[in-house]
């Protein structure tokens, strides 16, 4: 299924419970897949385009096949069991753009650990149980911990550089 660039919105139930769809380019337009739109699809793989801001509700719920993932750039919500019971999907990088994970988002995947950017709100059940989420470091707290690092590197040199002139200094006054 090729949907159109034309089309901004593709709406709730739109092709919902449709097993035979096994594949979909979504048009560059498309700006949010609402609520069921793809629910219970035959999708084995998923590419969501750069124009895409919102994903409803159970909008790919049930898409057991479906293995492969990407989120575009822009995606900005991820809405309550949007990929719910998606057991293939067993990987998965959340880009930054990325604001809101809802209630059971991920619930019933094979996600074993997910990072997620700084400042996303994560619904504690968005994800299986026992999944590793981890919060992706934003720039300043990248650059913060890196200048600790490079400041303490600096100081250990330091100290070291002082400790072997102290014991040269000892062994030259020993001599």
């Amino acid at each position: 299924l090729l949907i159109p660039d034309s089309v901004k919105t593709i709406g709730e139930y739109a092709f919902a419970k449709c097993k035979g769809l096994t594949s979909l380019t979504l048009g560059a337009s498309v700006e949010s897949i609402d609520a069921h739109a793809f629910d219970s699809v035959g999708l084995a793989s998923l590419v969501i385009p750069d124009s895409v801001k919102t994903i409803g509700k159970y909008a790919f719920a049930e898409c057991e096949g479906l293995t492969s993932l990407t989120l575009g750039a822009s995606v900005e919500s991820i809405d309550a069991n949007a990929f719910e019971n998606c057991v293939g999907l067993t990987s998965l990088v959340i880009p930054n753009s990325v604001k809101t994970i809802d209630f059971k988002a991920f619930r019933e995947t094979g996600l074993k650990s997910v990072v997620v950017p700084a400042g996303c709100e994560v619904h504690s059940e968005a994800f299986p149980l026992g999944c590793e989420v981890t919060v992706a470091a934003s720039a300043a707290e990248k650059a913060a911990v890196e200048q600790t690092a490079a400041e303490q590197t600096a100081a250990e040199q330091t100290a070291a550089e002082q400790a072997a002139a102290a014991e040269q200094a000892a062994a030259e006054q020993a001599a």
